[in-house]
């Protein structure tokens, strides 16, 4: 047997710089608040705390040889039976050997020690507690294994007081400090009888691991990167990792599917064990293996799961699951289910929060403040619109009114100018049939008469050309008609032309006024309001007054309405 320094009865004190606290603790060191002090309790072996021993204690490993020499004594009064036997003896039989090193065991450790264990297994039988016991090195590789054993009277009175302080139940994986008697019996073999549990060293050592986790993502600076991840102004889509056997999962999917059914928000579930070796990257990777298969855009990741022990939910405190929460660029919501601790996951998650449930209930929060906001905002656009609208028709009531009197004024002045033009054209028309009727009637008695009075001198003189006379004399009558009915065209060709050219003009007019007129103004976007009589009215104030129906004009035709006071607005109603 290998030597060992003795087991102080009483606390031992240590000189434990500040850095090094959290590396004491997860041994089993305890703070002093009165000497502000740490120390190791009583019934510690001291071995791991040679570090920080006083210095007069420096040599503990030393002090192993009076423990050495005791269990030497012990073997040197064992019975003679134990000594070697010569070649050809009978030799003895197991039972008495065993029995043997049972009292070796019981004299060597006659005072119960701490030990450092990982459990393996539990059961339970008859209100005892059997344990499978290791321990491990930091490569994973087993070291020592033994059996343990909780007697039915120990265990009433220490578990319930390990789980009361620690919220962590003895499942696999737990990391304990016992305190325990070696016990080597001949039937059973070897196995530690445990009195007691030290709770401190067990949430030291969860606490330890989740520092070692905040410190690692500390120095990657990504222990704060998801959390400073701006909040989804709404949630549209999310996607939920959980236990497909989740205590609260149910709930959560209750109200979500509410959310969902209206519309607001769809769900993406995906499953995945949250405890237990490989418990983490199975977790891992069904969240990756989700992302990459959602062809939809997602606004978050919620992580739930219902409440659960302590070291249930340790398995949650892992390094690469945690390091992809920070690095993931949708923000986090963790609903882990425990109101007494938390997980590293709470602590890098976007938001945390205790159960499933308050995690829907967040969004649905959420979803409902948005919608409230939103319409707010469209109040306030109708509210402004209503206003603006209130302040624009007063300027456009009195710009249609200038507009419709400027119009009707053109009109008048364009009608009683064209009808000014008809008349000036008509007289000038006139006159040149009148200048054209006198000169043609005097041209032709001119002609006649030059005419005889050449036939009378050709008559006279010429007798004796007569035929000849007569043929020029033909000859000129027939020019002379000739010209008279040639001017007598270019008269009437000279009044048409007049006549044509007055006709477009006054055509000219008529468009011109046509085009000022209130048609086209309708055909702008105008309407006229009418009495009954078929009267304009000008104003609001005398559209109100009106007793009978109004009638708007359009440019595609009338609609008759009845003017209605609105209280509010002081405005006629359509």
């Amino acid at each position: 047997m290998s030597s060992s320094a003795p087991t102080p009865t009483t606390p031992t004190y240590l000189q434990v710089p500040y850095a090094e606290k959290d590396q004491a603790k997860a041994l089993g060191a305890r703070w002093d608040p009165a000497q502000r002090q740490w120390y190791a309790p009583a019934g510690l072996a001291l071995q791991a705390f040679a570090p920080w021993l006083p210095a007069h204690l420096a040599q503990v490993q030393e002090e192993g040889a009076g423990y050495l020499a005791s269990t030497e004594l012990a073997a040197s009064q064992r019975p003679a039976s134990h000594a070697v036997m010569q070649a050809g003896s009978t030799g003895i039989g197991l039972a008495e050997l065993l029995q043997g090193v049972g009292q070796v065991v019981a004299t060597s450790f006659d005072q119960p020690v701490w030990v450092r264990v990982e459990v393996l297994r539990v059961s339970t039988k008859g209100g005892h507690v059997y344990l499978e016991l290791t321990e491990r090195d930091a490569h994973d590789r087993v070291l020592a294994k033994a059996l343990g054993m909780l007697w039915a009277n120990v265990a009433a009175q220490v578990l319930p007081a390990f789980e009361a302080a620690t919220g962590a139940q003895l499942a696999s994986g737990i990391r304990l400090l016992v305190l325990a008697r070696p016990v080597f019996k001949a039937q059973y073999g070897f196995s530690l009888d445990i009195s007691a549990i030290d709770s401190a060293f067990t949430l030291g050592q969860l606490e330890a691991h989740k520092q070692h986790i905040r410190q690692r993502l500390q120095l990657e600076q990504l222990l704060e990167r998801n959390r400073q991840l701006p909040t989804p102004w709404s949630y549209q889509h999310v996607l939920v990792l959980s236990p497909e056997d989740a205590a609260g999962l149910g709930d959560f999917a209750a109200d979500a599917q509410r959310l969902q059914s209206l519309g607001l928000c769809q769900f993406s579930y995906v499953h995945s064990r949250f405890q237990g070796e490989g418990a983490a990257a199975q977790m891992l990777q069904a969240l990756q293996t989700a992302l990459a298969a959602l062809t939809e855009s997602v606004d978050a990741i919620v992580i739930i799961r219902g409440g659960g022990a302590v070291n249930d939910l340790a398995w949650l405190n892992d390094y690469a699951l945690a390091q992809f929460i920070c690095t993931c660029p949708l923000p986090v919501l963790t609903g882990i289910g425990h109101e007494r601790d938390s997980t590293i996951l709470d602590e890098v998650a976007h938001r945390s929060f205790d159960t499933p449930s308050k995690v829907v209930a967040a969004i649905t929060q959420t979803i409902v403040q948005r919608s409230q906001q939103a319409q707010a905002f469209f109040q306030q656009i109708v509210a402004s619109s209503q206003q603006q609208l209130r302040q624009v028709q007063a300027p456009l009531a009195a710009m249609h009114s200038q507009l419709r009197g400027a119009a009707l004024l053109q009109v008048d002045k364009a009608r009683h100018h064209s009808q000014a033009q008809l008349r000036a054209i008509a007289q000038s028309s006139q006159h040149h049939l009148q200048q054209a009727q006198q000169q043609v009637p005097a041209s032709l008695a001119a002609i006649r008469s030059a005419a005889q009075a050449h036939l009378r001198l050709a008559s006279s003189a010429l007798q004796h050309l007569a035929p000849q006379v007569l043929q020029l004399a033909a000859r000129q009558h027939q020019q002379a008609q000739q010209q008279l009915a040639h001017t007598r065209h270019q008269w009437q060709e000279r009044a048409q032309q007049q006549v044509q050219q007055a006709q477009e003009r006054s055509q000219a007019l008529l468009r011109e006024i046509t085009g000022q007129g209130p048609q086209k103004t309708l055909q702008r976007g105008f309407a006229l309001v009418r009495n009954a009589q078929g009267q304009p009215l000008m104003s609001a104030a005398a559209t109100r007054a009106s007793p009978q129906p109004v009638v708007l004009h359009f440019a595609d035709g009338s609609l008759p309405m009845r003017p209605v006071l609105d209280t509010d607005t002081d405005t006629p109603a359509p």
